[in-house]
């Protein structure tokens, strides 16, 4: 998928007997620490974070507030993007002899692929939806209660997740796993691009990112105008305080994921069509096949922050969410 393109060659290395440069060894050392160094303390960060981040949204107080519901479906998902993509891709970076071996390649890849895809999808739209619910929430506060329903958002995480389960398991009909081939052999194969891959990034990265911002910008317009009026929403106090927080914490999620993930949809755009870093000048062949492993080696890892880091920001960005999370690791709800 050219969407998903950056990440096939993110493994690219250069034997250093090969490479002969100061730069491309450089390069390669600190590429194998973004594949190999990197990913542990994030996948146990992230385990932690978001089995709190459900823990804490699952408390009676937040059950019956929809955007809380898609926070307790985006830790879900998010971890499913954990397990699917960086564990998974640490795993063939470590063993790779025992997932590519001849019997095991196809299936890991046709898995891969699949789960990767899967967990890839979701988590932007139930983003966009909690924040097109904020926004209802926020800019028509009346209407809010009729309109950003319960069932509504059940009804849009099920149509989100079946969707996603589509673009998952549609890697199993594909028959030719190019991505995956340019991936295992980087220096001479060319990736594939057609109708589908090009759908499949617009759908998949562009959109999602283009609503947030769209979202975003009608929360942040609506919340300015009403404490001009009259500060009902930041300022009013106990009555509104729940909803404060968790518009605060709707912008600062969303926004975080907006700026984690411009650099890998550059590299999408520009990197992987050519645009740039095609020669560079005085540079070996090796030494801008490893700039480019680098940059996308780089651009994942900031990526994968969205999986990883939510709960940290919502405690960050909220200090109900910070006294809540005391109670729950104190046991002690009289506590604080």
């Amino acid at each position: 998928m050219s969407g998903n393109s950056h990440h096939t060659n993110s493994s690219i290395t250069a034997h250093p007997s090969e490479s002969g440069s100061a730069l491309a060894d450089g390069l390669e050392t600190a590429s194998h620490i973004l594949i190999i160094v990197i990913p542990p303390p994030f996948v146990i960060i992230g385990l932690i974070g978001n089995l709190l981040s459900f823990t804490l949204m699952n408390q009676t107080k937040y059950q019956k507030s929809t955007s809380c519901y898609f926070m307790r479906c985006l830790a879900l998902f998010d971890t499913l993007y954990i397990f699917g993509r960086m564990s998974l891709r640490y795993l063939l970076a470590v063993a790779p002899k025992v997932f590519l071996s001849e019997s095991a390649k196809r299936p890991f890849c046709l898995f891969y692929f699949s789960v990767f895809e899967c967990s890839k999808f979701i988590p932007p739209f139930i983003l966009t939806a909690m924040t097109m619910d904020r926004f209802v929430a926020v800019t028509w506060p009346l209407k809010a209660a009729a309109v950003c329903t319960m069932g509504r958002a059940r009804l849009s995480v099920v149509g989100i997740s079946l969707v996603g389960a589509a673009v998952g398991l549609s890697q199993l009909l594909r028959k030719e796993q190019e991505e995956f081939k340019s991936w295992l052999c980087p220096y001479h194969f060319e990736v594939g691009i057609d109708v589908f891959t090009h759908a499949h990034a617009a759908i998949s990265g562009y959109i999602p990112i283009a609503c947030l911002v769209l979202f975003n910008a009608g929360i942040s317009f609506s919340v300015l105008r009403s404490r001009q009026k009259s500060k009902r929403l930041f300022n009013s106090g106990r009555s509104n305080s729940s909803e404060s927080s968790i518009t605060k914490v709707s912008v600062s999620v969303t926004s975080f994921f907006i700026l984690t993930s411009l650099p890998i949809r550059f590299m999408t755009i520009f990197v992987d069509n050519g645009l740039i870093l095609r020669n560079g000048p005085g540079l070996s062949p090796i030494e801008m096949i490893q700039i480019k492993s680098f940059s996308n080696n780089l651009a994942i890892t900031i990526e994968n922050l969205n999986y990883c880091f939510n709960f940290y920001l919502y405690c960050l960005t909220s200090a109900r969410f910070r006294k809540e999370l005391l109670k729950i690791m104190a046991c002690n709800p009289n506590k604080y």
